[in-house]
């Protein structure tokens, strides 16, 4: 299954969020995601959003994903809590077999801006990911488990001041594009000095 979903899914039932986000930072982000990715179903599936309305659901309290495409443009404005990282995937690939995500490897491209300024990404190769995914989600449709390889390009934005900010990338793997204009309205922290935990109600 080749799909490049950009930026974002945790389990429906939340297995994959960890509090800790040092913990969290140190397992396997591209697992992390996809199951974030497919936790969903499609009607409320952040990848088919045309808006930004969903790009709140099933959000983890440590991190914020952010999804791209099924293939073409979109335009999206979301907001994200405070003093949140934003990581997410230019252009990614689940598969059955690792050779597949070699080829990935080859053939990805892909970049990235924040507020004009060029964002590096980081390409991550042929990862073991297992993950459960949910009814009608756009991924399998149905509630099974997925034992499979990952690779994709990646960014992972450190949290950003509050207020608006733009974020546009797109990525390309053989014959598939995906690209997403985000308007990004950071929370403000509410506490004085800048620290204050996570809000608890995603965004949408």
């Amino acid at each position: 299954m080749a799909v490049a979903l950009t930026v974002l899914l945790t389990l429906t039932a939340c297995a994959h969020e960890v509090p800790d986000t040092q913990q969290a930072l140190g397992r396997n982000m591209q697992e992390r995601w996809w199951a974030w990715a497919s936790s969903i179903r499609e009607a409320d599936s952040p990848v088919t959003d045309t808006t930004g309305e969903r790009c709140g659901k099933n959000q983890p309290s440590d991190i914020w994903f952010l999804a791209g495409t099924f293939g073409g443009r979109a335009t999206r404005t979301c907001v994200v809590p405070a003093l949140r990282p934003i990581y997410f995937p230019l252009v990614n690939r689940e598969e059955e077999r690792r050779e597949y995500c070699d080829r990935f490897v080859e053939e990805a491209k892909g970049k990235a801006t924040l507020d004009g300024a060029p964002v590096p990404h980081t390409l991550e190769g042929p990862t073991a990911i297992s993950f459960i995914t949910a009814e009608g989600n756009p991924l399998t449709g149905g509630n099974i488990r997925v034992n499979a390889w990952a690779c994709g390009l990646w960014v992972r934005l450190e949290p950003l001041p509050a207020g608006e900010h733009k974020l546009s990338f797109e990525g390309t793997d053989e014959n598939f594009s995906t690209a997403v204009d985000y308007t990004l309205i950071i929370e403000s922290s509410n506490i004085s000095g800048g620290f204050a935990p996570p809000s608890s109600s995603p965004a949408g």
